[in-house]
């Protein structure tokens, strides 16, 4: 008895290691301390959610307009153009480029897209300001 390991301390190890040091080497960043999968924030292939912006649903579904950004992922509503997220156009309807637009490509017009009046199609709603803002912060994540 006097060699056997104490199995409460083998059992906290082998639960606690793992979380101990993946965040040690700074990989464990998605991972919250009650073992949850952290939410992903919205990106090009990632949807857009409340909680991942933030931002109430009711605003992610802009007045008028047929398509709610919710649950739409950045690559959907800018190059699909049978998405509306506005109520007087689809993104590519207005800016051809977008319909055939890669992400690192958008990425280079989001600074110009947060211009109020850019290619003169009217001025953007804040809620997609926010979103691309937030997105093009974060070095446009997939």
């Amino acid at each position: 008895m006097g060699n056997r390991p104490n199995r409460a301390l083998l059992i906290f190890l082998f639960v606690t290691a793992p979380v101990f040091f993946s965040d040690c080497l700074g990989t464990n960043n998605s991972v919250d301390r009650s073992g949850q999968k952290a939410q992903q924030k919205a990106g090009w292939s990632t949807p857009i959610t409340s909680v991942n912006t933030g931002v109430p649903s009711e605003k992610l579904h802009l007045e008028g307009a047929p398509d709610s950004i919710e649950g739409l992922t950045i690559q959907q509503f800018v190059t699909d153009s049978n998405v509306q997220v506005r109520a007087d156009a689809a993104c590519s309807e207005c800016h051809g480029w977008a319909n055939e637009a890669a992400r690192l490509e958008f990425c280079e017009h989001v600074s110009e897209f947060l211009c109020t009046n850019q290619d003169g199609a009217g001025p953007k709603p804040q809620v997609l300001k926010d979103v691309l803002s937030d997105w093009k912060n974060r070095g446009c994540p997939d």
